[in-house]
């Protein structure tokens, strides 16, 4: 039979279940105690901040599925980072083209320009009315100037149709009908001349009046031999005489300054016989 070692330390059965029942219940009590010193501030225990924790995340996701599209932060708010707010280009330039600032601007260029474009066809239409009416009242100024020239000529008698003088310029002569010009005599009425300029028409402007007479044929060819002369032609056809020289008048009203704006023609026969 073996013996026991000689130990103080050695426990029996009895003694070493009471003792570890006390430390367990001494090892129990340390755990719920707290552990912190007596001048340290105490802590949450783990439970509690596990507990918070979840219900910060919970509330975080309640206010990220409330925040809309609209309700981001603008730039300058808390909500951005150092004052500037991280987005895309495209989504930059998606929100540029929603926005409608600039819009009154350039409603206000499209009215004026449409303006502008009524302001021109009405001044347009102005204009070309005005120098219609003008156009009409200088053609019917010289109308009236040749019509009251030719009624000189009309109380005249047939041998006393000439003119005063042989005046003339390059503009009358290239306005001169075909035919010989009537010798120049002596007339009663100093408005008998080749050349008058300026006159003034009923509308006050100033008119430019050439006056043409020459020796014309109603039937034949106009002829100054023998037995005819250069104050009394004939006209004959094939030396066969076929009637007398008639005299041609004919008068025509210019424009003073641009000569070749010609506003009035007009032409009379005067024949002998009848004396018209």
């Amino acid at each position: 039979m073996g013996r026991l070692p000689d130990n103080g330390n050695t426990l029996l059965p009895a003694q070493h279940d009471d003792r570890l029942r006390r430390s367990l219940q001494v090892g129990d009590e340390s755990s719920c105690a707290p552990h912190h010193a007596s001048g340290e501030r105490e802590r949450p225990e783990l439970h509690d901040l596990v507990v918070q924790a979840r219900r910060r995340h919970r509330a975080t996701k309640q206010r990220a599925l409330v925040t809309t599209r609209d309700q981001r932060p603008t730039p300058g708010t808390a909500g951005e980072i150092g004052g500037h707010h991280r987005q895309s280009p495209l989504t930059s330039l998606r929100r540029r083209l929603h926005r409608e600032e600039g819009f009154g601007l350039i409603e206000l260029l499209i009215a004026m320009t449409v303006l502008n474009i009524g302001i021109l066809a009405v001044f347009t239409g102005l204009s070309s009315g005005f120098a219609a009416l003008n156009r009409a009242s200088a053609t019917s100024s010289g109308a009236a100037l040749a019509d009251a020239q030719m009624e000189k000529f009309r109380a005249l008698t047939f041998p006393a149709i000439c003119l005063n003088n042989a005046t003339t310029d390059a503009v009358r002569t290239a306005g001169s009908p075909a035919g010989t010009a009537v010798a120049t005599c002596a007339t009663a009425d100093p408005a008998l001349v080749a050349l008058r300029t300026p006159v003034t028409g009923p509308d006050n402007a100033q008119y430019r009046v050439d006056t043409y007479v020459v020796w014309d044929c109603a039937m034949g060819t106009l002829s100054t031999a023998s037995p005819y002369s250069t104050s009394a032609p004939g006209c004959e056809t094939e030396s066969v005489e076929q009637a007398a020289a008639i005299k041609l008048v004919r008068i025509t009203v210019r424009d003073t300054v641009t000569t070749s704006k010609v506003y009035a023609t007009e032409d009379s026969a005067f024949d002998e016989t009848t004396g018209t």
